[in-house]
């Protein structure tokens, strides 16, 4: 887990808003029981779970050079990247070949000031929130400008996911002791508040998490900050999901004062666990991260087997600790990881080639390039079992 990534998260997710949650007179569909001590440092376990791995190089150019990737979609045959240091849109085929690049920087029509964040609809229609340019863009697979809707500026959207091609959430933030949520129709522009009690202590919180929302089939996942709790977002309602039961770990205070002091403070302590971050969800798997005792936790939970894998990335064997990053997507049997560059890329094939086991790997090389500096990075698809 690179340092830079889990300093950013310890100041950003953490408890302004930590209780253990409960929404009043609210029952969830489940909840998922993790011992931490009994399934603490699961690595090689959750490893035997691994069937291939397919690595998808994305091809280099003049247009398609890569500074980072912060978050992705996969609708098969389509990869859509968001790069966060040229605050471009790119979008990938399953090759690994590159189709469009959307980098439309301006206050015109189509032009956007900054990429708050994005999402894709059904049908591979690109939609980009622009919060300081005050609209929500959407655009074709070439990056050719469908509509602009225009936001008021009262209204602050900090993250959008799609529920089906008419409907987009809205996250607003924790102001608003009523809702969170809104709801966005495409067609109409008509925006809607979907009520959610806010516990007080987080109505002027600071934090945030790097993933409020995720989406799983054809539902549209919400986490928040202020509890272990996951609910479904519909164009009409929010449905209690699931809740993660950490036990004797649970965070239980309603007088947190949120000061970013005592955020750090409780982040160090060993007898709490942080609420979750990061969610994804497939079809074998739910993922999430968390902070205990000052340190930076996965968690995959297998729910056929209703079984928690926990493991810090520090434990991991060296070689794979210096390649190993969080998840960035997840859908039926796989997850979708990155590796940065070339060197991390033949790390990965020697472990494989000294591994034991019996990982099937599917593998393209890359073109060859002169600059091996400027490659693009890798994406991973781990299949499981």
């Amino acid at each position: 887990m690179q340092i830079h990534y889990i300093l950013i998260s310890m100041c950003l997710i953490f408890f302004s808003s930590c209780q253990k949650g409960k929404v009043e007179n609210i029952k969830f569909r489940k909840t998922l029981s993790i011992d931490f001590d009994k399934y603490k440092n699961q690595s090689l376990e959750l490893s035997n779970s691994i069937d291939s791995i397919k690595i998808v190089s994305l091809k280099t150019d003049s247009i398609f050079i890569i500074g980072g990737i912060n978050n992705l979609y996969f609708n098969d045959p389509y990869f859509f990247l968001n790069d966060p240091l040229s605050q471009c849109i790119y979008i990938y085929d399953i090759h690994g070949n590159g189709i469009s690049k959307i980098a439309r920087k301006g206050r015109g029509p189509g032009e956007f000031l900054s990429i708050t964040d994005f999402t894709t609809l059904e049908d591979n229609t690109i939609v980009i929130l622009d919060n300081l340019g005050g609209k929500i863009i959407f655009y074709n697979l070439l990056g050719d400008l469908i509509q602009e809707i225009k936001i008021d500026r009262n209204i602050n959207i900090d993250n959008i996911s799609n529920i089906d091609n008419d409907h987009l959430a809205l996250f607003t933030g924790y102001s608003d002791k009523n809702s969170c949520i809104s709801i966005l129709n495409i067609g109409s522009h008509e925006i809607k508040k979907l009520l959610l009690n806010i516990p007080h202590y987080a109505q002027h919180s600071q934090s945030e998490l790097n993933q409020t929302f995720t989406k799983y089939k054809k539902s549209v996942l919400f986490k928040s900050i202020f509890d272990y709790n996951v609910f479904q977002i519909t164009p009409d309602s929010i449905i209690p999901q699931y809740q993660f039961d950490f036990k004797k770990y649970n965070i239980s205070f309603e007088s947190f004062d949120g000061k970013i002091e005592t955020s750090i403070a409780y982040i160090r302590r060993d007898n709490y666990i942080s609420e979750p971050d990061y969610l994804l969800e497939n079809d074998k798997y739910i993922y999430c991260n968390f902070f205990k005792g000052g340190k930076f936790y996965e968690l995959y939970y297998n729910k056929q087997q209703q079984r928690p894998y926990l493991f810090n990335a520090e434990t991991l064997p060296e070689k794979f600790a210096s390649i190993y990053s969080n998840p960035k997507y997840a859908k039926n049997n796989y997850f979708i990881f990155t590796i940065a560059d070339e060197d991390h890329l033949h790390t990965l094939l020697k472990l494989h080639q000294d591994t034991t086991n019996h990982i099937k790997l599917i593998y393209t090389p890359l073109v060859s390039q002169e600059n091996l500096e400027n490659n693009n990075p890798h994406l991973l698809f781990i299949y499981t079992k």
